[in-house]
């Protein structure tokens, strides 16, 4: 996205990759998993909010403008104790404060979605 950015404002790149298999384990390319950072957890108003928030507008207005589709799914964070489910509610505040929408589900809704 930086190289991209890059030559939208006239410079001349060139993007090189260390291997010479990109999907290798080798390559820091295969550690995108192409699932964004929800940023639910991020601290608010921290400039890795800020940060994950602007690469989101920006692959929205991206993928329109390249005419391609993506499914936007979301992310699950399950509480397992009481314990869990307070922390759930802080990670939820958190999330509110950094423009992220959050869901409760109870344990029918989840395993609608997430069957196995």
């Amino acid at each position: 996205s930086i190289l991209r950015e890059m030559t939208l404002h006239g410079a001349h790149c060139v993007l090189l990759e260390q291997g010479t298999n990109i999907l290798s384990t080798q390559s820091a390319s295969s550690g995108n998993s192409g699932i964004f950072h929800t940023g639910f957890d991020a601290l608010p108003g921290s400039l890795e909010a800020k940060c994950i928030l602007d690469g989101f507008t920006a692959f929205n207005r991206l993928y329109k403008f390249l005419g391609f589709r993506y499914k936007q799914s979301g992310a699950i964070v399950v509480a397992w104790s009481n314990d869990d489910l307070y922390q759930l509610e802080s990670i939820a505040n958190k999330a509110k404060k950094n423009g992220i929408e959050t869901v409760f589900l109870d344990r029918d809704q989840l395993m609608d979605l997430e069957p196995r």
